[in-house]
């Protein structure tokens, strides 16, 4: 039997960097309903998606874009709601690159979660060059974020989140 942390029905625990902790089933909904708070609020909110910094690793500009609906799969959104996920994607994508968070993103996206959501994993210098760049070393990097970060690069991001929110607001018009 598949015993995977992130699966919906099995109770997960995570800290946020700033130390809060939280304990839910399923992220994503946990978001949605209030049980989970951002770091510094929604960047973006609509009645279909949200945008987040991540919670649990400190990396610049590491955005989180979720349903607040409880679905598994691309497939599973209505052609509109395709369409909003792919402004919401530009200008998350636009954003980091035009606050020169970074000039490089790996999308990651996959049906383990049980909750859909995509990252836009901004690719810092600092760990390109530790690690590499690219889908292999995002696990690498997160742990290496989680134990390292220090107190200046975490009030750098929650700086950004706020930059980042203007930028969706200016930019995403729905």
């Amino acid at each position: 039997m598949l015993k995977d942390e992130n699966l919906v029905g099995y109770a997960r625990e995570a800290t946020d960097f700033l130390g809060n902790k939280y304990q839910f089933d399923c992220m994503g909904c946990s978001f949605s309903n209030g049980e989970i708070k951002p770091i510094n609020d929604f960047i973006y909110e609509s009645d279909n998606f949200f945008v987040v910094q991540d919670i649990e690793i400190p990396l610049n500009g590491f955005l989180v874009i979720s349903t607040k609906k409880h679905i598994n799969s691309y497939i599973e959104l209505t052609k509109e709601e395709q369409y909003e996920l792919a402004d919401i994607l530009e200008i998350g994508i636009r954003s980091i690159k035009e606050l020169n968070i970074s000039d490089k993103i790996t999308l990651v996206q996959e049906e383990k979660s049980k909750h859909f959501h995509v990252w836009l994993f901004p690719n810092s210098e600092k760990e390109i060059k530790k690690f590499g760049a690219g889908v292999s070393y995002v696990r690498s990097i997160c742990q290496d974020l989680k134990e390292n970060a220090t107190k200046e690069e975490k009030e750098e991001i929650i700086n950004t989140i706020e930059k980042i929110r203007e930028y969706y607001k200016k930019n995403l018009k729905r």
